[in-house]
Order: C-alpha cells, then sequence, then structure tokens
C-alpha cells in the first residue's frame, strides 16, 4: 500500500515526526559532546549507533503507522549523507570517516518497513529483533573484538552471542505464542545469519545487511514458529559455505555470503528455485579451472585472482537476491523472470570471460575497434561470444526443466542474459576504470598504488560495479519482456 507522505503535515503525526527528528537529533549530538568531552571517536560513535538503534526497535510501540518513521528515515539518509561528505559531527564521523554505516543505518529502516509493518503488522517482531541486534550486538563485537581489526573471530564471537540473546529477548516479548525450544530455535537462525551478514560487511555496510539478514531469518520464523525450515535453511548455508570453501571456489567471506544465499533460497522460495543457482556456480566454478595455467599468465589484468570474494559473490548474485527478498513480499510471478535473467547475465559474462580467455586469436576492444591482449576488459571474440549463450542457456534450461517456465520464457531468459553479457563487455570498454602499470606497462583493472585517476574510464566503476551492472541489465530485461508476453 503507497505511504502519502505528501499528507504527513496535515495531520497529528506531523507532532511525532518533529519529535522523533528532534530526538534523534539530540543524540547525534550527543556523539559529538561525548567526542569534545575526552571520549575517543570510536566509542561515542559506538554509543550514538546504539541509542539511535534502540530508538527504532522501540517505535512501533508509538507509532500507529510507519508512515512517521519512514519520512524521519528519508530525512536522515539525506543529513547523514551530507555531513559525512562535509566530515562533520565528528563524534559519529571521525573513527571512521570512509565509512557509509551513518547513511546506511537509517536507509536500512525503510526495507526493513516495507518487508514487515507494511506487509502484515504480524511481522512487525521481525521489524524489531533486527534493530534490536544491530544496536545492542554492533557496538559488543566492536568493543569486545580485536580494534586493531576491521573484522576478527572474537567480535563475530561477541556478536553472535549478544545477538543470541537480543532475539531470545525480542521473540518471548512481542513474538507470537510459542514454545520455549521454537524461541530459542529462531533465536539461533537469526543470531546466526546476522553473524554472517556483520562479517560480510564491509565500510558500514553491515549496517543494512544485518537488518536484512536479521529480517529475512525472522519473517519465516514469525509465518510458522514450529516448522523446522528455518533449521533447514540453516544447515543448508553452512553446506554451501563449508564446501565452496573446500575446493577453493570462494575465500571465507565469499563463502559466508554464498552460505547466506543458499540459506536465502530454501527459507523464502520453493526449493526448485534454488537449482538455476546451483548450476551457475557449479558451471562457473568448474570453467574457472579449465586452462588454469594460462589463465594464471593474465591474472595481471584483472581486478582480483583466486577464489571469489564477498564482493564477487555480491556483484554477480546481489540483483537475483534482491529480487528473491521480494518475495517475502509479493508474489508476482515477474519476480522470478528477474532472478532468473540476472542469473542467467552472471553465468553469460563468466562463461565467456573463462572460456573466452582461452582463445588463440586476440580479441576485440568494443572501444577502439582493434586486437588486444585476451583478458582485457572491454573486448569480445568469438569464442567468448559463443560461451555466453552457453551460459545463459545452462541457466534457462535448468529452470524449463526444473519447472520454472515453459519453452517461450526459457527463450527470453537466454536473450537476456546475453543481453546482460554485453551490456558487461560495453561497460568494461567505457565505464570502468582501467589503468597502466608503470613497471610493466600493462593495461589493468588493478589501481597501482600511486594512480589517483585512471587511464580511461571512471575510478568508482570497478569490476564488481560492472558485474553489477550486467546482472542488473539481465534481470530487468528478463522482467520487461515477461511482462510484454503475459500482458
Amino acid at each position: 500500500m503507497p505511504i502519502p507522505l505528501l499528507d504527513l503535515f496535515s495531520t497529528g503525526e506531523a507532532t511525532i515526526f518533529a519529535a522523533g527528528a528532534v530526538l534523534l537529533a539530540a543524540v547525534a549530538i550527543l556523539g559529538d559532546v561525548l567526542r569534545t568531552s575526552g571520549v575517543p571517536a570510536v566509542h561515542s560513535r559506538r554509543v550514538v549507533h546504539m541509542l539511535v538503534g534502540l530508538t527504532v526497535a522501540g517505535a512501533p510501540f508509538v507509532l500507529p503507522t510507519p508512515r512517521v518513521l519512514v519520512a524521519l528515515a528519508v530525512v536522515f539518509v539525506a543529513a547523514n549523507a551530507v555531513m559525512w561528505a562535509r566530515g562533520w559531527l565528528p563524534g559519529m564521523h571521525e573513527a571512521r570517516p570512509s565509512s557509509l554505516g551513518t547513511v546506511l543505518f537509517p536507509l536500512s529502516v525503510l526495507p526493513a518497513i516495507g518487508l514487515t509493518w507494511l506487509v502484515d503488522p504480524g511481522r512487525i517482531p521481525a521489524f524489531q529483533g533486527a534493530f534490536l541486534v544491530l544496536a545492542v550486538a554492533d557496538p559488543a563485537a566492536g568493543w569486545l573484538g580485536d580494534e586493531r581489526k576491521d573484522k576478527s573471530v572474537e567480535g563475530s564471537l561477541a556478536f553472535g552471542l549478544v545477538a543470541l540473546a537480543a532475539s531470545i529477548v525480542c521473540l518471548l516479548t512481542v513474538g507470537p505464542d510459542a514454545s520455549l525450544g521454537a524461541v530459542i530455535t529462531g533465536a539461533v537462525v537469526i543470531a546466526a545469519a546476522t553473524t554472517a551478514a556483520e562479517a560480510v560487511g564491509r565500510n558500514g555496510w553491515d549496517n543494512l545487511f544485518v537488518v536484512l539478514a536479521a529480517v529475512g531469518a525472522a519473517v519465516p520464523w514469525l509465518e510458522s514458529p514450529a516448522s523446522p525450515l528455518v533449521m533447514f535453511a540453516v544447515l543448508a548455508g553452512i553446506v554451501f559455505a563449508g564446501l565452496a570453501y573446500a575446493v577453493h571456489a570462494l575465500s571465507w567471506d565469499g563463502a559466508l555470503a554464498g552460505g547466506l544465499l543458499a540459506a536465502s533460497f530454501v527459507a523464502w522460495v520453493p526449493l526448485e528455485w534454488a537449482g538455476p543457482a546451483v548450476v551457475f556456480f557449479v558451471g562457473s566454478s568448474a570453467l574457472s579451472v579449465i586452462g588454469r595455467e594460462r589463465k594464471a599468465s593474465q591474472t595481471e589484468r584483472v581486478q582480483k585472482a583466486g577464489p571469489r570474494d564477498a564482493a564477487q559473490v555480491l556483484a554477480n548474485g546481489g540483483v537475483a537476491w534482491i529480487l528473491l527478498g521480494l518475495t517475502l513480499a509479493t508474489s508476482d510471478p515477474l519476480i522470478g523472470f528477474g532472478i532468473l535473467g540476472a542469473f542467467a547475465a552472471a553465468a553469460a559474462d563468466t562463461w565467456a570471460t573463462e572460456l573466452g580467455t582461452l582463445s588463440t586469436g586476440r580479441p576485440v576492444s568494443l572501444r577502439t575497434w582493434t586486437r588486444v591482449a585476451p583478458g582485457t576488459s572491454g573486448a569480445v571474440s568469438g569464442i567468448g561470444t559463443l560461451a555466453s549463450a552457453g551460459g545463459a542457456a545452462s541457466v534457462a534450461v535448468t529452470a524449463l526443466l526444473l519447472g520454472l517456465t515453459d519453452v517461450g520464457g526459457m527463450l527470453l531468459i537466454v536473450v537476456a542474459g546475453i543481453a546482460g553479457a554485453w551490456t558487461d563487455s560495453l561497460a568494461g570498454a567505457y565505464l570502468q576504470g582501467m589503468y597502466r602499470n608503470p613497471v610493466t606497462g600493462v593495461a589493468t583493472e588493478r589501481r597501482p598504488r600511486h594512480a589517483r585517476e585512471p587511464e580511461r574510464g571512471y575510478a568508482f566503476i570497478d569490476n564488481e560495479t560492472v558485474n553489477a551492472i550486467a546482472t542488473a541489465t539481465g534481470a530487468c530485461l528478463a522482467i520487461l519482456l515477461a511482462g510484454l508476453v503475459m500482458s
């Protein structure tokens, strides 16, 4: 249901909005007061984080609708972005000036409300639990963890234990009537998901990831507290992460991100929807082994080599993951086409890269239309183009065999996947930042230590960004084509 924010100030909620804005602003100013009083910035930031999180978690107790909270979130996303960019309020920003956490914290309120309060008031405990965990477990991880590291085993352990305790308290106090065993099960699932999300998050992104992980874990439990589904999801995530890490397909943080994605498929949608994702991952991992020695000679040109990390997992699977999360709020069949289109694009691009680099010929740059060295970003070859079609088809055919689509849907998924791969090549040629190794003179995606500006493209667009653009293209095109066919 749309939220008529424009009508907010014509109602009595305007007073509540003003009071909330003043309260949150006072908490932010408190951080600066603590900082000027001699409290280290890292501690003043955590105090502000905790107080804001507790305020948001308690908001449903005093607000009859989420409208005020949405308006406050929008205002503070904008305000915090300006203060972060200008370095204002050092009590919040001095300790971690590169972190976007102060912007992503209020931003996380919007999808959390959209997946809980707006869909079903019975999901409000998931919203409250998410921000309670964020409020108390995240600072605990900082205070009890290794201060010399951004992430540490000690910090993750502290986060997990505090998240477990907070989740138990939340489910017992505001959750549905359930046995103690069921409550503990739900709390374990929430703690496991949020701990993994916190470990994966960097530069403040854990503020968003933790909230989404908590909501994603709590909603299935709230709908059926006695069901073992959520524990099966955790088990699936652990198995997938362990196997992917054991075969060196993913790094430790990549395995955590992959495990969370695997668990999401089990908890949120019918299990057959995991088939195309598994085909993409297994096929891509298998192809990366072929011609490994030859590919090793080209690692200087690429941004990253070796097992895929969390950023690469999110770049290839993040768009599909977002769409997968939308299934918690709507049953629109077009979302399924978007998920398949995203994975088809990821498979098409990966197959083109892994097999195209083995070509004996030199690919053609889409920027200069000249022959360039294999592995150059933004270049295409005949073998790579055929491989991209094969990658897209692997996902589409799997969807057909599992009954997720028909022949017509399969064909449009292939088209969307190939289009995503070509978008990747075009973005790599014209948008991605490319540098020149000052020693070897080789064009590379890696930013040399002393380079400020790329030789071409934009510094803020790297290979992960290009991959995300490609999967978004595949998802959007699949949705558009399916919508035309179904209309």
